[in-house]
């Protein structure tokens, strides 16, 4: 398992990266160039040390051939600072760019994710993995490109020249380094198991954080700053547990590498000074071996820390992976045609729905049909349906059996887009991006001119407190509108609806936060929008639905009664009679 997700992460990665082949082929290239450039070095020093070491030398001809030989150590150590800058210098583009590119793919694939992904998970969570998984695209080609592949070509060339220089020393060494690699690796791959757990426990408390803030109103009316404060305490403690065990493993890891690199040293110096004590070696080919042995030690010495690196960026990104591969339950096929909007007719077929985890159907063979123009209403009790009524209306879940028809096409085999564009929804607790007033309301017809928006403002009466903010349309509202009044953010969701201008309309008690006066005044303008549309009302207070040309009572997500408020209140044992009255009586229902 491990395997084949290290080869999809990294194929991922470089398959993201392609665009950039230039500058990749560029870091190769000279990466190539200045290891050949260190590796230079130990020739250069065997030289210098064989020349000043032989007394039968005149002084003169040993300080002219020092010069030419200092002069192409000077050459190799530009050469090598050249071309590793230019390697970073192209390697960072290269970062940047893929990063960019991953991080506009995961946000549009997730923004496109089906209702049910987004209500069943942490947005802060969510967006934790994005940000964690894209910085990781970093570590993960500096590792690739900076560190463990010429490390590798380091390895190997410090091997074959100190082979060929003598088996007694090359052949230790190979099996030394292959000793050493191998145990990193199981020493890292026992640490990275707690890094999972850490990374996970590390992504539930951040949700539970970024919940709790975003729910702060409701922590401080509770007073549950200390329930919450001991969530996120235990939370977190998980996590530290994780973090710290991962940490242990990695102490463990340097103790090793580091003992293993100075036992290594000391040997291949022992062994070299034992074949100049035979005459077998030079003064010069002594410090030729450890010169190679010095450009092999750092990397040996921080090996683990680029396979760490590199296996946690594994475990970030397969997180990425995993978003990327995770499926929207409503696939949307832009090749379908466009919604055809004649006149706005719903009709629900024998339609069927039940929740992942439900235990019973929350639409159950439910028919309706809704003429062109008219006014309904649908009240009920809470979990009769209502809501998932209209989820289906906007295709934000798949009924499991049925058919939902507008102007009798089915809207399982119309652009969803063209769908969701047709219908306006004023939900009953709207809410906003922290952005600009105007923003918020350009937001219902990206193409709407000012004085659209201005209209559609004054339309819900929003245009005159808006004037008076500070600096009126230009105004930021706070995340989720927190700058806003409840009544203000209100009238912000109307505006955006009067923008869009849809055929049909969906209002969940659309004015339920609103004061006596503004509801008055918001009540005469939907009066007016709702005329020649067809209209569904999610009606809580049953009040506001007495004109409505029909009413629908759900029960069980299936229809109970049907009428009038003048034929449902006549009715016998109506249920719409007995919820009526219990409002206007003010009793609760048992």
């Amino acid at each position: 398992m491990i395997k084949n997700q290290t080869l999809k992460t990294v194929g991922f990665v470089l398959k993201e990266a392609r665009p950039y082949w230039r500058y990749l082929a560029v870091v190769l290239v000279s990466m190539l160039i200045y290891i050949a450039a260190d590796f230079v070095h130990p020739f250069i020093y065997r030289s210098i040390i064989n020349t000043v070491s032989q007394p039968s030398v005149k002084p003169d001809e040993v300080f002219s051939r020092l010069i030419w030989l200092i002069v192409f150590l000077a050459i190799a150590l530009t050469v090598h600072r050249l071309f590793r800058d230019a390697a970073g210098f192209c390697l960072l583009r290269a970062e940047v760019k893929t990063m960019a590119r991953v991080a506009n793919k995961i946000f549009k694939h997730v923004t496109n994710l089906s209702y049910d992904f987004h209500t069943s998970r942490f947005a802060g969570s969510t967006a934790r993995k994005i940000n964690r998984g894209v910085a990781r695209i970093e570590d993960l080609m500096d590792v690739i490109f900076y560190d463990l592949t010429p490390t590798v070509v380091s390895m190997v060339v410090s091997v074959s020249v100190l082979a060929g220089t003598s088996l007694i020393i090359g052949a230790p060494l190979a099996i030394s380094l292959l000793i050493f690699v191998l145990v990193t690796i199981l020493l890292v791959k026992k640490r990275m198991t707690f890094d999972y757990q850490a990374n996970s426990r590390e992504a539930k408390a951040s949700g539970i954080m970024v919940d709790s803030l975003i729910n702060n109103l409701t922590v401080k009316t509770f007073t549950g700053e200390q329930k919450e404060n001991s969530i996120y305490r235990h939370a977190n403690r998980r996590w530290a547990k994780s973090a710290i065990r991962s940490w242990d493993w990695d102490v463990w890891t340097s103790i090793f590498q580091g003992s293993f690199v100075v036992l290594l040293e000391i040997a291949m110096l022992m062994i070299s000074l034992g074949l100049w004590r035979k005459g077998q070696f030079t003064v010069g080919d002594v410090v030729f071996v450890e010169s190679n042995l010095g450009l092999l030690m750092f990397p040996l010495w921080t090996l683990g820390r680029f396979y760490r690196n590199f296996r946690r960026a594994e475990v970030d990104l397969f997180d990425v992976l995993e978003l990327l591969n995770t499926k929207s339950s409503i696939q949307p096929n832009h090749n379908l045609p466009d919604l055809n909007m004649a006149s706005g007719e719903i009709s629900f077929r024998d339609v069927s729905f039940v929740y992942r985890n439900g235990r019973r159907n929350a639409i159950n063979n439910l028919s309706l049909n809704i003429k062109a123009g008219e006014k309904v209403a649908l009240v009920g009790r809470s979990g009769a349906g209502k809501s998932t009524f209209i989820k289906l209306l906007f295709r934000f879940v798949e009924s499991q059996t049925g058919m939902v028809e507008i102007d009798h096409q089915d809207i399982g085999r119309v652009n969803i887009a063209s769908l969701r564009q047709s219908i306006s929804l004023v939900p009953q607790e709207p809410l906003l991006f922290h952005r600009s007033v105007y923003d918020n309301i350009l937001y219902g017809r990206q193409e709407a001119k000012k004085e659209e928006v201005i209209r559609a403002a004054k339309l819900a009466y929003a245009h005159e407190f808006i004037k008076n903010l500070p600096q009126g349309y230009n105004s930021l509202v706070g995340e989720r509108g927190i700058k806003l009044s409840g009544g203000e953010r209100q009238r912000i969701a109307l505006a955006r609806v009067f923008l869009e201008n849809a055929p049909i309309l969906v209002l969940d008690e659309a004015t339920s936060s609103l004061d006596s006066a503004s509801e008055n005044l918001i009540q005469a303008a939907l009066a007016e929008l709702i005329k020649n549309r067809t209209t569904i009302v999610i009606a809580h207070r049953l009040s506001t639905v007495q004109k409505m040309d029909r009413i629908i009572v759900l029960e069980n997500g299936q229809i109970a009664e049907s009428g009038s408020h003048e034929e449902l209140m006549i009715k016998e044992d109506s249920l719409y009679k007995f919820l009526w009255e219990s409002q206007t009586k003010k009793f609760f229902l048992k």
